[in-house]
């Protein structure tokens, strides 16, 4: 019995090796799924909603299929006309990167439409307030009675218009009890969205000063970043402790010309400051591109 029952599994086996063998040997036409990347997008454009992969009409023998199934094999997709409202992106301009080797595989084409359905949206900048947020409203109380300033007290983001239109303020990490001991501190931003960024991580938070003196620095150069402005200078009026303030040197500062520039050609200057500033104005707030 038990010697039956062993030719009866071996016999299986053999038929099994015997179809995997025809199987791995003969042609097949079959749909793959291929991991799909888009190549030079506009940084003014957020895409959302988009495939993870492109199914491909495909045909080769089994060996070659299998061997592309667990390649990394990718669909690059050429995005640089893709403008903000659009919904629909072309698959007529793409390559496929690396295809496993030593194979003879024929692709012919995507197996959906010629277009792909995504989500775009404009990317803006947008001057938001920094909210304190608190462990408990006991908390918040004491903060309140100390004193308390943020630096900077708004910060600048970036990120797609539909969750920058009603976001108005960005708030802190909860503040407890133990930091109100100190004096100052630092706590860090917390972003709504993944897709939202900030060159300012974290604030400054420290007591106001009992005293409050004000400085003027002219003829800070303003960094461009290689374009031609004018004017290329900017006076900085600041003010914060007198202790602190009356150690400041113009080298202390930095005045940046914002990336966008609005439809007239201005872009707006922002300054980078050392700690103990409580309040800051530049002047001019804006300057031309050349």
């Amino acid at each position: 019995m038990n010697k039956k029952l062993g030719l009866q599994i071996f016999s299986l086996c053999l038929a099994l090796l015997i179809w995997l063998q025809i199987t791995l040997r003969s042609q097949h036409r079959t749909v793959v799924n291929i991991p799909v990347v888009l190549e030079n997008l506009s940084p003014d454009v957020s895409l959302s909603k988009l495939p993870k992969t492109i199914p491909f009409d495909v045909r080769g023998n089994g060996i070659d299929l299998v061997k592309l199934y667990f390649s990394s094999a990718k669909v690059v997709i050429d995005a640089s006309k893709l403008r903000a409202g659009e919904e629909k992106l072309p698959l007529d301009d793409y390559n496929l990167r690396e295809l496993p080797t030593n194979s003879n595989i024929e692709i012919f084409g995507p197996a959906v439409d010629r277009e792909m359905t995504v989500s775009t949206d404009v990317m803006l900048y947008k001057n938001v307030r920094v909210a304190p947020a608190f462990d408990n409203e006991a908390t918040r109380v004491k903060f309140s009675q100390l004193d308390y300033i943020i630096n900077p007290s708004s910060i600048k983001i970036h990120g797609p218009r539909r969750e920058l239109n009603n976001l108005n303020s960005i708030a802190t990490a909860p503040i407890n009890m133990s930091m109100l001991d100190k004096k100052e501190f630092h706590i860090p931003i917390t972003l709504n969205s993944s897709r939202i960024s900030s060159s300012v991580l974290r604030v400054h938070v420290s007591r106001l000063p009992k005293q409050i003196q004000a400085k003027v620095f002219e003829a800070i150069k303003i960094d461009s970043g290689a374009r031609a402005i004018f004017p290329q200078t900017a006076t900085l009026k600041v003010e914060g402790d007198p202790q602190i303030i009356k150690q400041l040197k113009p080298s202390d500062f930095q005045i940046k010309a914002a990336k966008e520039a609005d439809a007239d050609r201005m872009v707006e200057l922002e300054a980078v400051l050392p700690q103990g500033i409580i309040k800051y104005e530049i002047t001019p707030r804006k300057v031309s591109l050349r």
